[in-house]
């Protein structure tokens, strides 16, 4: 089988990683597989398999209205001669920009195209012409594919027999990762909560350095660590000064190999407002932590069970991030339980695991020609 992923980049991020593991299975499952990116590797983050074949269409400066609409046109065409090209039997696009595009190229081709969703619509909402044009290309599409039933259930407009819920996959190897040296030197002595995730406003990094100031006189020994970079990371330094934490508090930028870092943290929190899936979550569990989250609309839920594999805590709300943090820092019995039942849990989302939905869904796709 052929089978042609297109995405914006392979730069940092939840999406782009998926995409990384999904090449890579297939490839490794003997299919033919393009990973197609308006941005060129030179800015990749994550690496791809040698069996998988790489193509860029870019790059594109988008400067004044009728240069961006130029730009949009020569897109399509190139992302349409790219997949022609290829050949292949299915198209799994990202995001939604990127859907669009991708629809609108490939439309009365007859191949078949799966538009996957990875966040939560309403944090980060498509500017309006994309917004309105996927109200139409999206109908287009063989199927939509949702990483959560929060995501999928505000796609309500699309037919239901079009819509799935497959969630994102574990990288594979994360044992022999998780066995690995750090790329960052681990303060000495300490016992650490993490977190992980792009420094956004909506994952909420600003309420953990809240919850975390009002327990860290109670918990000396305990410090925080948040990995990962982004346009918040002025804010969250200011802010860890303005608490007086520049002892206790860690941002240590994007890690190649977190699980090194995990496996050797002992509480894993998120305070995310919006989540799409909540792939942390899951790589947290994965490396036997236990975690407190937000239980935001789409995401977190699919994954915890409140007290059963985890604590599930109301958004924007420090103080009760505050004590769900107290709890798990307090009683290291707690953290073996819920650290137990969370790694258990973290099987359903194996790589292997997640690539036979795929499967599942690729054999549901519609006859070639009748896209």
């Amino acid at each position: 089988m052929r089978v042609a992923l297109v995405i914006h980049s392979l730069r940092a991020g939840g999406a782009e990683r998926v995409a990384t593991v999904i090449a890579d299975g297939l490839a490794r499952d003997r299919h033919e597989v393009l990973v197609l990116t308006t941005l060129p590797p030179s800015d990749d983050f994550y690496s791809l398999s040698d069996d998988v074949r790489r193509s860029w269409i870019g790059p594109f400066d988008n400067r004044g209205v009728v240069r961006r609409a130029w730009d949009n046109l020569v897109r399509l065409r190139r992302i349409r001669r790219s997949i022609l090209r290829f050949g292949p039997d299915v198209v799994i696009s990202f995001m939604g920009i990127t859907n669009v595009r991708v629809l609108l190229a490939l439309r009365a081709t007859g191949i078949p195209v799966i538009v996957t969703e990875h966040t939560d619509p309403k944090s980060q909402p498509l500017p309006t012409p994309f917004l309105l044009a996927g109200r139409v290309s999206y109908r287009w599409s063989a199927f939509l594919v949702s990483p959560s039933h929060g995501v999928n259930s505000q796609f309500a407009w699309m037919p239901v027999g079009r819509r799935r819920v497959i969630p994102n996959p574990l990288p594979p190897g994360i044992d022999v990762m998780r066995s690995a040296l750090p790329e960052w030197r681990l303060p000495p002595g300490r016992k650490l909560v993490v977190s992980m995730g792009r420094l956004r406003h909506f994952k909420g990094f600003d309420v953990l350095l809240e919850a975390f100031s009002r327990v860290s006189a109670q918990h000396p020994e305990w410090n925080l660590l948040i990995l990962g970079d982004g346009p918040e990371r002025p804010i969250l330094d200011e802010r860890v000064s303005v608490l007086g934490l520049e002892d206790r508090v860690h941002l240590p930028g994007n890690q190649r190999n977190p699980f090194a870092i995990l496996e050797r943290c002992h509480v894993f929190a998120l305070a995310s407002r919006f989540e799409g899936f909540g792939n942390a979550i899951v790589e947290a569990m994965a490396c036997g932590l236990p975690v407190v989250v937000t239980d935001c609309e789409s995401g977190p839920r699919d994954i915890v069970t409140d007290g059963q594999n985890g604590l599930l805590v109301p958004v924007d709300d420090p103080d009760a991030l505050a004590a769900g943090l107290k709890r798990l820092m307090g009683s290291a019995e707690l953290r073996r339980e819920l650290a137990g039942r969370g790694a258990e849990h973290a099987r359903r989302y194996r790589a292997e695991v997640i690539l036979k939905e795929w499967y599942r869904l690729f054999d549901a796709l519609p006859e070639p020609g009748r896209a």
